[in-house]
């Protein structure tokens, strides 16, 4: 973010959620070799390892999820001599640190690992294993009652789901049930609400 007098300018990673939708769309790129015109996940693997790290360390659950995918699916398209090549080097890797991780889970490297996969794996399967490295469970079940709520959203009759608020709106929405809701935490909500569909 940039001050400018009294204006705020934000470029478009104002939030990790938006960076990390930059980093999770410019993946799949990285496995292309413009030169031999083919698809080659080891084409600029240095730089593919940095963007798997800065994905993790933006601490979104959402993004981590669509990028375990995005790799599954490289790995799926990938030809067959570069899956074994895989299999040879960035699975024992990967299994590696994750085993490093496990023995070490009191270290700070180690707890923010365990706890990011952690934190995909309890919103996709509805687990609890998260609570173990200190995520506090009546924040999350506040979080999802929040998220919950903010579904209504898409019902509402003062949005219109075209053109939004605009950028300068400021939110404030009672919810049934007794509820204010101030501020949107929720980086695609808060889009909706600005800009609607487009």
């Amino acid at each position: 973010m940039i001050r400018s007098g009294s204006y705020r300018i934000m470029g478009p990673a104002n939030h990790s959620l938006a960076y990390g939708l930059i980093l999770i769309s410019g993946l799949p790129l990285l496995c292309i070799d413009e030169r031999k015109r083919c698809f080659d996940i080891f084409r600029h693997l240095p730089l593919l390892l940095l963007v798997i790290v800065n994905v993790f360390l933006t601490g979104s659950r959402s993004t981590l999820a669509v990028m375990g995918l995005e790799l599954i699916l490289l790995v799926l398209l990938a030809p067959g001599r570069q899956r074994k090549k895989l299999a040879l080097t960035v699975v024992p890797a990967g299994l590696l640190v994750l085993m490093l991780a496990l023995l070490f889970p009191t270290s700070p490297p180690g707890h923010y690992l365990l706890l990011q996969l952690s934190t995909v794996v309890d919103e996709i399967f509805g687990t609890s294993y998260a609570v173990r490295f200190g995520v506090d469970s009546t924040s999350l079940a506040n979080s999802a009652s929040y998220r919950e709520a903010l579904l209504d959203i898409f019902t509402v009759d003062w949005l219109n789901p075209w053109i939004g608020q605009g950028s300068g709106y400021h939110f404030s929405w009672y919810i049934p049930g007794g509820a204010t809701i101030h501020s949107i935490d929720n980086y695609y909500v808060a889009n909706y609400i600005r800009y609607g569909y487009p």
